[in-house]
C-alpha cells in the first residue's frame, strides 16, 4: 500500500511540475493587436493636448531612466529610440497647440498621476532584470493608452487631428516593439 501511495504521489508531482514548466515558458505579454485597441474620445482639443503631451513626457522621462539603469542592451536601444521619437513629437504637438487661441491654457507638460506612479516604481526597483521587466511593462501599457487616444482623435480636419493621424503609425510601431521585447523578457501582462 505504501508503495502504491508513493508511486501515485510521484506521478502526481511529476505531472504538476511538467504543467508548471509549461506555464512558466509561455510569454505572458498581452497579445492585444493594435487594431483591437478601442479609440478613446476626448471632449476638447485642450484635453487631447494635455493627455498626449503627458504621454510624451512620460516616454522621455522613463527612457532617460532606462538608459541609466536597464541591463538589456536592446532595452537601452529601445529607450534611445523613444527619446528620439517622442522629443520631436512633443515639440510638434506643443507648437500646433500654441498656434491656436488657447496658448495660455497649456500647463508645462509632465507625466500624469498614473504615469508618475509608474516612474516612482521604476525609480525604486533595483537595476537589472527587475528594472528591465518593469520598464517594458510600463511601455506596453502606456503605448496601449496612446494608441487609444490617437485613434480617438485622428478623425477630423484640424492640425491636431492630422497630428494624431500622422503619429499613430509610429506609436503602433513602438507598441509592437515593446511587446516583442516583453516577450523576450517574459514580462507579465500589465493591468489595464
Amino acid at each position: 500500500m505504501k508503495t502504491l501511495m508513493l508511486l501515485a504521489t510521484t506521478a502526481l508531482l511529476s505531472m504538476n511540475s511538467a504543467a508548471f514548466c509549461q506555464t512558466e515558458q509561455k510569454p505572458s505579454v498581452p497579445t492585444i493587436p493594435a487594431t483591437q485597441i478601442e479609440p478613446r474620445k476626448v471632449a476638447t482639443a485642450l484635453e487631447f493636448v494635455a493627455t498626449a503631451s503627458s504621454a510624451n513626457s512620460f516616454e522621455i522621462d522613463a527612457a532617460k531612466l532606462a538608459l541609466k539603469r536597464a541591463q538589456a542592451p536592446e532595452l537601452k536601444a529601445f529607450a534611445q529610440r523613444m527619446i528620439e521619437a517622442h522629443s520631436p513629437a512633443q515639440e510638434e504637438l506643443l507648437a500646433i497647440a500654441k498656434s491656436g487661441d488657447k496658448t495660455k491654457e497649456f500647463a508645462e507638460p509632465a507625466p500624469d498621476g498614473e504615469q508618475q506612479g509608474i516612474l516612482a516604481k521604476l525609480a525604486s526597483v533595483k537595476d537589472g532584470p527587475d528594472f528591465d521587466k518593469m520598464y517594458i511593462e510600463g511601455q506596453i501599457y502606456v503605448h496601449q493608452r496612446a494608441i487609444s487616444l490617437l485613434k480617438g482623435y485622428s478623425d477630423g480636419d484640424s492640425d491636431l487631428n492630422r497630428f494624431a493621424a500622422k503619429t499613430l503609425p509610429t506609436i503602433i510601431d513602438h507598441y509592437q516593439m515593446a511587446q516583442e521585447l516583453g516577450s523576450k523578457l517574459n514580462v507579465k501582462a500589465p493591468a489595464q
